[in-house]
């Protein structure tokens, strides 16, 4: 984090430890992670605020809590605003109180990124490197870790997610790029300007994002041919220049869907069409018999007669005159394949 430091608190008991809602409900094979802290150490903490509120490390967390510890070393992250301590922790209380701007979700939001971004690379690092653990106090264990399950694309989603409770991630991306605009003073000021008007109508009016975002980056792009000791004056032209801009985002938005609407539709066509048979030896087929031999032995009739629905019944009839239709190619054959018994010349 940039302006904080971090420091390791040795041996924090699991129970002081906040867990807000994560909206990542599958954490994948807990057991599996368990298993490797039982079998192979500690390689990595998972990390709190100071307040003692989980910024990252929940499938470590809950492997731990899997295999009954108590106590667990972690980092301490500093420097985290107050504002998103706040919203982990109401979190998990279900308590939420004024909503959030959408300068302030996106604020909250790239400073989430960039602590789960900061776990998964010291995660890498760890076990790529078979970093030493931190030298826990006492018998009890900390943290192990796996590779990082999280890439840059899933950091920040999983950071969306967190903050907004949707996939809103390229959303939060553009009122990011606002904001990065805003504060570049190599920029005219009369573009930084235009990008705080832009923030302002969003948070106070609803604005739309990709129409400000689009805009005010259709001015960038003007302003990338002035010198830098030049003078920038907003064109006559800028209204049409922008909504040429916003028309183009929206065409190459709505051709990124079109692709994958065209993928999801092959994909489930393909799951549609019935794959061909994979024959199998002819050994499966006689062991299929011999394990069947019997069967009548362990079913009442009465009962098959009240309980099989006529659904299920009509599914066995169709697979039995099926059988019987092979087997009665199948014997047709073998019969024509017999040689002929040799008869004696009188």
């Amino acid at each position: 984090m940039s302006g904080g430091q971090e420091h390791i608190a040795l041996n924090r008991s699991l129970s002081t430890i906040t867990v807000g809602h994560r909206h990542r409900t599958d954490l994948g094979d807990i057991d599996e992670l368990a298993e490797s802290i039982r079998r192979e150490g500690i390689l990595q903490p998972i990390a709190i605020t100071p307040d003692g509120v989980l910024l990252s490390g929940r499938r470590r967390l809950a492997a731990l809590e899997r295999l009954g510890e108590k106590k667990v070393p972690v980092w301490v992250v500093d420097g985290v605003s107050d504002k998103l301590t706040a919203l982990l922790a109401e979190q998990a209380e279900q308590v939420h109180h004024k909503p959030l701007t959408e300068t302030e979700k996106a604020a909250l939001y790239r400073e989430l990124k960039q602590i789960l971004a900061e776990d998964a690379v010291r995660r890498q690092q760890a076990t790529r490197f078979g970093a030493a653990p931190p030298a826990p106090a006492g018998d009890s264990g900390g943290v192990v870790t796996t590779p990082p399950s999280l890439g840059h694309g899933k950091t920040r989603e999983q950071s969306a997610l967190m903050v907004t409770g949707r996939k809103s991630q390229n959303s939060l991306e553009q009122v990011n790029n606002l904001q990065g605009i805003e504060a570049d003073a190599t920029l005219p000021g009369e573009i930084r300007t235009f990008a705080r008007e832009q923030l302002a109508l969003i948070d106070e009016h609803r604005a739309s994002i990709e129409a400000a975002h689009a805009q005010t980056q259709a001015l960038v792009d003007l302003a990338s041919d002035v010198p830098r000791d030049g003078d920038f004056d907003v064109p006559d032209d800028f209204e049409s220049l922008a909504r040429a801009a916003l028309e183009k985002a929206n065409a190459e938005l709505s051709a990124k869907r079109a692709t994958r609407r065209q993928q999801t539709r092959k994909l489930r066509e393909a799951a549609a069409t019935p794959l061909p048979a994979i024959p199998y030896p002819v050994r499966a087929f006689t062991n299929m018999w011999r394990e069947l031999d019997g069967w009548w032995e362990h079913y009442d009739a009465d009962t098959l007669a009240e309980s099989v629905t006529d659904d299920e019944w009509d599914e066995v009839e169709r697979v039995l005159a099926k059988t019987m239709s092979v087997m009665a190619e199948v014997r047709a054959r073998r019969a024509g394949a017999r040689p002929e018994p040799k008869r004696d010349i009188a």
